[in-house]
This record gives C-alpha cells, structure tokens and sequence, in this order.
C-alpha cells in the first residue's frame, strides 16, 4: 500500500490493454482485464470529479451518464515510484482502491507531476 496523505489519499494502479492486431474486417475483440500489463502499482493520487452529468449521445433510457474525473499524482511520487513523462499514456485503464475503473483521455505532465483526465467506466 502506497504512503497517503491528506493532498492524495487514494491509492492506484495502472494497467494497459494489449495492442489490437488485424486489419479489415476483424470479429469482435472486446478487451479482458487479464490480458492487462501492468504499468505502475500502488501509486498515491487525488481522484476528483470534473463534470458527472454528460449525458450519453445514444440517449436510450437505460444509458448511463458519462463521467469526466481528473487524476492528480505528484512529482515527488512519480519520483518514488519511477514513473515518467511518457509512462502513463491515453487509453490505459486506472483502478483505485475502490474498484472503480477509469480509462485515460488525456495524460498531462508538468513540474507538478501528473494531470490525468479520464472517463469513469460504469458497470
């Protein structure tokens, strides 16, 4: 377990989803979590919500609504856990300590570490 503290209280992991192979017409290749590599684990970070009211474009009734969260984690933790600038891309999966899965929209990194916008999956 990852070393909290009031700024970043929430520990994650990062994993991603093999690379998609083929080309025209392909079957279905829905993605598994056990074909996730793990990139970094046990991470300290702020999870905070941005907007939670996008409605989906499809507009069915049962639809969720999609949720935009930013993901913060400091330089001095990318230090701890030797993670860099170009280590966490777009589209991998995070996984708090809640279980809850976010995928990576935009990765954003300066002086302060990590800004990770990401979509909250819904089950």
């Amino acid at each position: 377990m990852a070393p909290t503290s009031f700024v970043y209280p929430r520990t994650i992991k990062v994993t991603r989803p093999p690379a998609q192979s083929g080309v025209g017409a392909q079957a279905y290749g829905a993605l598994a979590r056990s074909g996730e590599t793990a990139v970094v684990s046990d991470v300290a970070a702020s999870i905070q919500a941005r907007n939670v009211s996008k409605p989906n474009h499809v507009d069915l009734p049962a639809d969720g609504k999609m949720s935009v969260w930013d993901i913060y984690i400091s330089r001095g933790e990318c230090q701890r856990k030797q993670i860099g600038a170009g280590d966490i891309l777009s589209r991998d999966w995070i996984t708090d300590d809640a279980g809850e899965r976010y995928q990576v929209l935009t990765n954003y990194w300066d002086s302060l570490g990590f800004k990770l916008t990401c979509e909250k999956q819904e089950a």
